[in-house]
């Protein structure tokens, strides 16, 4: 047996990656009819599965009020923005309250949500539809708008929309304030998404997070950080020039471009920061909108172009600088890239960007290195990158091979599993922890590691199970 040519790598270099075996639900066909409930029964078997979900930021005092679907035992989900900059969080349902443990929440930043693990939680989960809704669909939405509970609205599904794979359901059912985070049902009382944001300039232009979004998160989530800084919702501080009229269009083009962001129609966000720079060339939040929306186009030169106009018209805003570090890094300038990152956290010492892009370079450097024999100089700049933040699973995973290669068998275990702290579901750094137990002959750890694993990926664990069985455990 030889295990360090078992050993999975994952990471940022491609090269290293041992490629895993995905499980894709690629159906495309349209749902196969089943029996449709009236409206007073969709309700009657949804309504028990949604919460109010309650954020508070003891700081400010801030509070705000969302929804929440469970979605299986112990485990409900939401909006990530519902809870973001908050570090108070519990959940209701008429006058009965639980409270949340803000170190077991995970979020998907990108697709804005969030799971939240309650404790000893009574009520039922709700079933789950996957497939995509067609386009003419009867629905219902059911969430907390403005605090009222478990409101009911019905409506279709109007559109989809979001790119190529137009993921986002497109609903002609209202949602508002408190509403968010709030479930999307069929006529089965199925969840098919997840209610998330309204366009206000947009008459009933709302909109849902697909519910196979939901079932990715364990594959992309991370863990919440209750002091992320809002990203979104901005509004710049008015002038004295500022008139009440332009203070009030400013408002409305920053919170259209934010929704517009959210959903991902960045055509329609180019054409908007166009009209909004004509309108006042001199605000950053425009050309900063601007250059996001050529940045997701792929148009990075441009999107360098209005970040950096951005820049120069707010150059305190770390934000700003480090959204430049990232284009830069894109275009393979990692040194401009990392002076950016480092100017965003002389701003900034908390911007994650900057923490993120800074680690990220050092991750890549360290790879490189890895690659070329030089173990001793990747060590070095994973080190570096943790130095930085130290809730970047890469550099741990990466610290943990290397050392797991030395045979530093205690170092490297240590690593992957501040690896599985950050990332509960990584299957490469789980099953890596079983090959070392295995090595160190701890027979109930290295069990315990195949248990895990099973839960989550089946071929993976028969494979440590293998390996498990050819080891002559001491007796």
């Amino acid at each position: 047996m030889n295990p360090p040519s078992l050993l999975r790598l994952c990471g940022t270099a491609a090269l290293l990656c041992v490629p895993l075996i995905a499980q894709t639900n690629d159906r495309k066909t349209l749902p196969t009819e089943r029996k449709q409930f009236s409206s007073e029964r969709v309700y009657h078997l949804a309504s028990k599965s949604i919460v109010v979900v309650n954020a508070m930021n003891t700081s400010t005092k801030d509070s705000k009020l969302g929804t929440g679907v469970v979605i299986k035992k112990n485990v409900i989900v939401s909006n990530k923005h519902i809870i973001e900059n908050c570090d108070l969080i519990w959940i209701s349902v008429g006058n009965k309250q639980w409270n949340i443990d803000i170190n077991d929440i995970l979020i998907d930043p990108e697709r804005d949500l969030a799971l939240l693990t309650v404790e000893d939680l009574d009520l039922p989960s709700i079933k789950l539809n996957q497939d995509l809704p067609v386009i003419g669909q009867k629905i219902y939405a059911i969430g907390n708008p403005k605090g009222l509970e478990t409101t009911i609205s019905d409506g279709i599904v109007s559109g989809l929309r979001g790119g190529k794979n137009k993921d986002l359901i497109q609903i002609t059912s209202p949602i508002s304030p408190g509403s968010s985070g709030g479930g999307l049902f069929d006529e089965q009382a199925r969840l098919i998404g997840i209610t998330t944001f309204y366009l206000q300039e947009g008459q009933n232009l709302n909109f849902s997070l697909p519910t196979k979004w939901v079932k990715d998160i364990d594959k992309r989530a991370i863990k919440f950080e209750p002091n992320i800084k809002i990203v979104v919702n901005k509004i710049q501080p008015a002038t004295e020039k500022d008139t009440p009229a332009k203070i009030e269009k400013t408002n409305r083009f920053v919170e259209y471009s934010n929704n517009l962001l959210r959903v991902g129609n960045y055509a329609e966000l180019v054409k908007l920061t166009d009209e909004w720079i004509k309108f006042d060339s001199k605000n950053s939040i425009a050309h900063q909108r601007a250059g996001q929306a050529r940045y997701f186009l792929k148009q990075l030169h441009i999107a360098l172009e209005e970040l950096n106009i951005a820049r120069k018209l707010d150059p305190k805003n770390a934000e700003i600088v480090g959204q430049c570090g990232i284009i830069y890094d894109e275009l393979g300038d990692s040194e401009s890239a990392m002076d950016a990152f480092k100017d965003a956290l002389a701003l900034d010492r908390t911007s994650s960007i900057g923490k993120s892009g800074l680690a990220g370079i050092y991750i890549r450097k360290g790879i490189k290195e890895f690659s070329m024999g030089n173990s001793v100089t990747a060590l070095e700049y994973y080190q570096n990158a943790l130095r930085i933040s130290e809730n970047e699973p890469n550099a741990w995973f990466q610290i943990g091979f290397i050392n797991f290669n030395l045979r530093k068998f205690d170092v490297a275990l240590s690593a992957y599993e501040n690896c599985v702290r950050l990332q509960p579901k990584n299957i490469d750094a789980i099953f890596n922890i079983g090959l070392i137990h295995c090595n160190l002959k701890n027979q109930e750890k290295a069990w315990k590691s195949y248990q895990e694993l099973s839960e989550l990926d089946k071929a993976n664990a028969d494979k440590l199970f293998a390996i498990y069985q050819n080891v002559q455990w001491p007796k």
